[in-house]
Order: C-alpha cells, then structure tokens, then sequence
C-alpha cells in the first residue's frame, strides 16, 4: 500500500473502540466522527478544537407588558440593593431604562422628581440609608470629564450607583456587579439581568422566589 494512502478502515489494535456506522467511523461518547475514510480523534487530544457552547443563559429574564411593569420591577429589586453595588443599565433608546431607575428609587423611599442625567451626566440622590448616584453616559466623550468633575468618588462602599450607557464609559467606571439589559419587545419590554458578583447575586436571589 502507497505509504501516503490513508486506510479506509483503522486498525484494530491501534483504534479498538472505534466501531462501524455505514459509512462513518465513530468513537463512543464525546468524539468527533470522520467518515470512513478517515480515522475518528477524541477531541480532548485534539488541542485546537474546543466545544461550541450556547450563549450563557441569563440569571434572570423577565417581560415587562407595560410601564407600570418596569416601575414595580424596580421597586421588587430596591430593597435587596446594598451600598457599594455599581448596576449597569443598557438598552436603546426608549428601552425603560429610566424608568427601571425611577422603580428603584421608588422602592427605596423616595418620592419626589426622577430626572434623567444625560445632560447633568449624574444626578445625586440622599436617601435614608444609602447614597444612589444614576449616571447616564449617552453624551459622555471625555474620559477627563469623571476625573475633572470628582465623579469617580461617587464609586464607594456607601454609595448606590445605577449607569445608564456604560458601554459609553468603558474602561473608565468600575465593572458592574449587575447588569441589566432592556429590549424593546413590542409594545413592551424583555428585561434580562446578570450578576457577575457575589454581591449581585446575593440581590437577584430575592427576584427568583
């Protein structure tokens, strides 16, 4: 046999689980499968080949129908928020962001005027046990700007930090401990939020019962 030829079927002693199937060759359990004209190979030797995973399921999805929806969602999350905890809020725009926002402060006690921050780039709120700082980065261009106007201090263990447009702020504002995403879904809302702390679970836990 021409010593370039590859054998139409392995040899046992070299191969003894492979078996067989029409016109494939196949290893049992997670192995590639080559047609017969090739030799099957477990993955795990293979060491350029890897799984192709599904996308990460987030820790939790709601739909939201109407505004009311976004409203009451946030105020079931305000009493699990912790001082410290830095929330991302992403989403087009008309997505609720806002409105998850004026949820939460809502939930947290307070009743007065939730404006959003896009042109004041955060606006500060005191509430009886925490310090919440919303920030909206859709205008946001200049790294200086965080630093020049002392908003990076508002990042702290005694404060509350809800960020609009954070992909905006990349590299710049601390790494979330949740993240929420907000579609729009017709005429309503599909909420998706993950937690990528302990901290951030700890909060979402109290969603799920």
């Amino acid at each position: 046999m021409n010593r370039d030829s590859t054998p139409t079927t392995p040899p046992a002693a070299r191969a003894p689980l492979l078996r067989q199937e029409g016109n494939f060759l196949a290893y049992p359990s997670a192995f590639i499968t080559y047609h017969a004209s090739r030799i099957s190979y477990p993955i795990s030797r293979i060491p350029h080949l890897g799984f192709h995973h599904n996308p990460p399921v987030p820790h939790l999805s709601r739909f939201l129908p109407a505004e009311s929806d976004t409203l009451a969602l946030g105020a079931e999350l305000a009493p699990h928020l912790e001082p410290g905890l830095v929330i991302y809020l992403s989403g087009e725009l008309g997505a609720g962001k806002t409105t998850l926002a004026r949820g939460i402060l809502r939930g947290l006690g307070y009743n007065g005027r939730v404006k959003s921050p896009s042109f004041a780039l955060v606006e500060p709120y005191s509430l009886s046990r925490l310090y919440l700082y919303h920030f909206d980065f859709y205008r946001f261009t200049d790294p200086r700007e965080l630093e020049e106007a002392g908003f990076r201090e508002h990042f702290n263990p005694d404060s509350l930090c809800l960020v609009e447009w954070p992909e905006n702020a990349a590299g710049v504002v601390p790494a979330a401990d949740i993240r929420i995403e907000m579609k729009i879904a017709g005429s309503g809302r599909q909420l998706e939020i993950d937690a990528d702390t302990e901290a951030g679970r700890r909060c979402l836990e109290h969603l799920k019962h």
